[in-house]
């Protein structure tokens, strides 16, 4: 089997309007040091994101794998059934699609285009969180976050819709685990070594995604397997945190 370790962060926070939330204007400071002016507050998620990636990061991973609802301009170009994903690595994104057509959980590679890397450059900060002109969010958002992942070997990022919005064959409404079996079974091909899950999905969205992946679907050397289920509530929530860390122990 494959020698490697397994982490899986699951960053939440209280989205509320407070005496003390950010305005447009203003400009923060990430934990990887990266200014980043604030041109619109309801793009908060990859504040959230950034710290947490270069939280990830700091461990150097061989492959860092980050999975958000982030983006309404995903779900315009490829709708609700087929999440995109970034990679610079084309071997890798070869395995992930690969592995995503062969196990039915289909993807989409979409790139990091560089020539748009100024439209995330500000003039009074490193960074902004949400550039003007609507072109091209995906992408841009993508390409904020990794500027965050620079200690990790391999980045990928999925823009993940999560949610079934009405009953279908062997899907029912609610949350829905999307590129998940295609990760799981393109990792024999990659490199060993330690591997970064970053979910930044409600916790329902990514119990449902963990539901997922079934003993039987692992290849041999893989350490997460779940078979429980679970509700959406915080005590559920709380109970994914713990049984994620009772199977991924610290390598």
């Amino acid at each position: 089997g494959r020698a490697g370790g397994l982490r899986v962060l699951i960053p939440a926070v209280e989205n509320s309007v407070g005496s003390d939330s950010f305005r447009p204007g203003d400009v923060l400071t990430s934990r990887k040091g990266l200014t980043v002016e604030v041109n619109n507050t309801d793009a908060e998620g990859r504040l959230v994101l950034a710290d947490a990636l270069a939280l990830a990061a700091e461990d150097k991973p061989a492959l860092l794998v980050s999975m958000a609802t982030l983006t309404g301009a995903a779900r315009v170009a490829l709708g609700p059934d087929l999440p995109p994903f970034f990679c610079d690595d084309d071997a890798v994104a070869a395995a992930i699609h690969d592995a995503g057509r062969d196990q039915a959980d289909p993807v989409w590679r979409l790139p990091f285009w560089e020539p748009y890397e100024t439209m995330i450059e500000p003039g009074i900060a490193d960074l902004d969180n949400a550039p003007g002109g609507g072109f091209a969010g995906a992408i841009t958002a993508a390409l904020f976050l990794r500027r965050f992942t620079g200690q990790a070997r391999h980045y990928v990022h999925f823009d993940i819709y999560g949610w079934q919005p009405s009953p279908a064959p062997g899907r029912a409404k609610g949350g829905v685990g999307q590129g998940m079996r295609a990760i799981l079974h393109a990792l024999p091909e990659l490199d060993d070594g330690r591997v970064v899950l970053y979910f930044a999905v409600p916790p329902q969205v990514a119990a449902s995604a963990c539901r997922a992946l079934k003993p039987k679907d692992q290849p041999p050397g893989t350490i997460l397997a779940l078979e429980k289920p679970f509700g959406d509530d915080e005590a559920s929530a709380r109970e994914l945190n713990e049984v994620l860390g009772a199977l991924v122990p610290e390598r």
